[in-house]
Formats: structure tokens, sequence, C-alpha cells
């Protein structure tokens, strides 16, 4: 009986949210929260209702009886940065937010090579780096200092040309510490801080993607056995991983030591993509849908692995909040999902919800109409952030005497207010 009741307000609350009624929807939750108190979706879904009516503080109280409940750090992320966004200009730059606690840091803010930290309503810039550095690439923290990454060619690198740089800087400020330096033909991807130990993916020179551990204080690096990583993510405790052999794709779960475990594997599918929703994971896989792609669920132990289907659509980038799986691609002349080998510039943002079914275009553009260039060329999306009810984008395209060039831009997730910010 109870399960009935909690599922019926649910019901009733998603169709107020549906309508925009946030007020309703809140009373809706409630009365879910009233039948079942130990049960995430009615917080997850009176925070984001709370976020839309303006109501920042009862979204963060939401999101900390979350956190009491799963223990999962990404709910303290979220109160920290709920009702925080990401500015236009930010996001222009490559900005990218990171929290602990109640106090956010922002990089690329208010310029490219800046970290800003932002507490009890107050912005201060820590690091300025805008004279010497292309910019901060990720950012991430263990509430004493702060981690990241740039491309620099100054002093402190032997050799010419660039090279990338991971440093660490306390987090109210003061002097960065150079923990490694890597040559920039070896890439760095997924800056992350779990337990004592840095994680991040560096593709090497032989093209093969793998997991480099440095200890923060000794400055030791460690690699993991294992290669063909595409991507890692973290819920405090774990790191999760994509990791593509030469027989099958798998998602794995691993510990600070490196030991794995293999929640999904499939032999008939490339796996990317990994996003959380709660303790939830969430993974893009290549289906054989005329070259569209689809989505893998399941929970953070590899168990009740569901597989909705979001369609044909060729996309490049996907994010997922407590209601909606948002993903990123392009059509093309004949509105097929394509990798765009015609060199078509429609952009195309969808959305479908938890279970797979069709939510609909959030928006359907022509970038080469945006920009008033018919020798536009979409590449991919290279990010599709979410922040609140944004979704922030950055589109690589190409276009006559260019090769490469880059858009940013964001969008409402009911699909209205689509702005391009910054283009190059």
């Amino acid at each position: 009986w109870q399960n009935a009741q909690y599922d019926k307000q649910l019901d009733l609350a998603q169709k107020y949210m549906d309508d925009g009624n946030y007020e309703d929807a809140i009373l809706a939750y409630d009365a879910a929260i009233s039948i079942a108190d130990n049960r995430q979706d009615a917080y997850e879904g009176k925070a984001l209702a709370s976020i839309n009516s303006g109501d920042i503080a009862t979204a963060k109280q939401m999101y900390q009886k979350l956190y009491d409940i799963t223990g999962s750090d990404s709910y303290k992320q979220m109160e920290s940065t709920a009702g925080l966004g990401n500015s236009s200009a930010n996001y222009a730059n490559g900005g990218i937010v990171t929290s602990y606690g109640d106090t956010v840091y922002v990089a690329n803010m208010p310029s490219v090579g800046c970290i800003s930290q932002i507490k009890d309503g107050d912005t201060r810039t820590v690091l300025d780096l805008s004279a010497e550095t292309r910019k901060v690439g990720n950012l991430s923290t263990d509430g004493t200092n702060l981690y990241y990454y740039v491309s620099r060619s100054d002093n402190l690198f032997s050799g010419d040309g660039y090279k990338i740089g991971i440093y660490k800087v306390p987090v109210d400020g003061g002097e960065e510490t150079l923990l490694q330096e890597i040559h920039r033909s070896i890439g760095v991807m997924n800056l992350l801080y779990m337990q004592g130990k840095l994680y991040m993916l560096i593709s090497s020179e032989d093209y093969y993607t793998t997991i480099l551990t440095i200890d923060p204080n000794t400055g030791e690096t460690a690699q993991f056995a294992q290669n063909r990583f595409s991507q890692i993510n973290s819920d405090g405790q774990y790191l999760y991983a994509v990791l593509n052999n030469s027989l099958d794709s798998e998602a794995v779960r691993m510990d600070s030591s490196g030991n794995i475990t293999v929640l999904y594997s499939t032999q008939s599918a490339s796996l990317r993509n990994l996003q959380f929703s709660g303790t939830r994971l969430y993974l893009a896989y290549a289906g054989n849908k005329g070259g569209g792609w689809d989505i893998c669920s399941m929970n953070n132990d590899g168990s009740d692995v569901q597989m909705p289907d979001p369609g044909t659509m060729m996309y490049n980038s996907m994010n997922v909040d407590n209601k909606e799986i948002y993903m990123g691609g392009y059509y093309d002349s004949d509105n097929n999902p394509t990798n765009n080998p015609n060199k078509t510039s429609q952009v195309d943002i969808e959305a479908v919800d938890l279970n797979g079914q069709q939510v609909g275009d959030l928006i359907e553009f022509d970038l080469g109409d945006v920009l008033s260039d018919s020798s536009v060329s979409v590449g991919s999306f290279a990010d599709l952030c979410l922040e609140n009810d944004r979704l922030y984008y950055q589109i690589t395209y190409s276009k006559s005497g260019s090769s490469t060039c880059y858009c940013w831009g964001s969008i409402k997730t009911d699909g209205t207010d689509n702005q391009i910010y910054s283009h190059t």
C-alpha cells in the first residue's frame, strides 16, 4: 500500500514539474517523503523543484539529506553548487567548477589562467596565471589544496616546446607546487582526487590510454598495468572507468590500489560517457541502429542493469540529472545519424527520460547560420556540462581557412533560451 501511494505522489509531482508548477510539485514531493522518508527520488525531485522555484536553501537541505541517506559525495557537491550555475563569460573561457563543503572553485574565472574561490557569497581570485598559461585544465580538491594542470612553456620546464604541468596550490591561495611534468604529446584527461591520491587518464605516445596516480605529498607516481581506458569518474570511495579490451568493452569499479571489479561487459558494443545520477551509473554504447548510440544504466555495484533506448542519434556527449538524459550530436542533410562525413553544420541536443522514453529535441539548429558562415562543418560536441537548469556545451567545428575552431553556448533543460557566448 505504501509503495503505491508513494509512487502516486511521485507521478503527481512529475506532472506538476512537466507543467512548470513547481509549488505544487514540492507539495507532492513532501507527501511522498511523509510516506517513505528514506527513499532518494522524492528528495532529488524536491531539490530540483526548489532550484527551479528559486528556493536554493531548501534545495541544499535536500542534498544534505540525500548525503545523510547514501553517503555519496556527489550529493555534497550538488549541495555546494546548487544555485551557482556557470556564468556565460566563464564557460566561454572553458571554465570548470568543483566544490568542497560550502566553498566553490571555478577555473578560468575571471579570465583564462585564473582560479576563483566563492564562499559565503564572496568571490576572490586565489591563483592568477593569466600572463603565462593557456588555461587551467580540470580542477579537483581535497579541501586543503587545489589540483589542476596547465600547458606552459616557461622556465619551469626544461627542453623546447610546451609540456603539461600537474600542480597543487593551497585553497586560499599561495605558492603553487609542480607535482609532475608530462610532455605535451601525452594527453591528460579526467583529473580526480580520491582518498589521498590524484588519478588521471593519460594518452601515451603509443596512443593507448592508461591511469596515472600521483601522491600529492611526495610527487611519487604509479601507472596502472591496464590500458585502453576511455573515461574515469569517482563517487569519492571508488574509481569507475570504461575499459576497452580487444574482445570486449567493460564498465569497471576500482579501489585505491587499482583492484578491478567488472560491473558490466559487452562484446557487441563500445562503451563511453560514464555519468552518475545519485548512486546510479549511465553509460553510452554503440549499438546496431544505423550508427546511433544506446544507453545502459546500472547501480554503482553493477546490479539492476537496464537498457533505455534513446533512439538513433549519433551523439558525442551525454549528461544526466535526476530526471532526464541529455545528448549532444548532429545529423546529416537527410536527417540521419552520422559521424558527419558530409561536413554538415546541423547541431542537435536531445533528451530522454531515465527509462529511455523519448522526451524530444531540446533544440536543432544550423551552426553555420548562427555564425553566418556557410563554410562551417561541425566536428563534435567536445563537452556537455549540466549546471542546475542549463546545459553548457562546447562544439568543435572547422571553417574555410581554419582547421579546428570552438563554439561555446548554453540552453535551458526545457529547450528554451539557446545562447551562443563565444566562438573562435
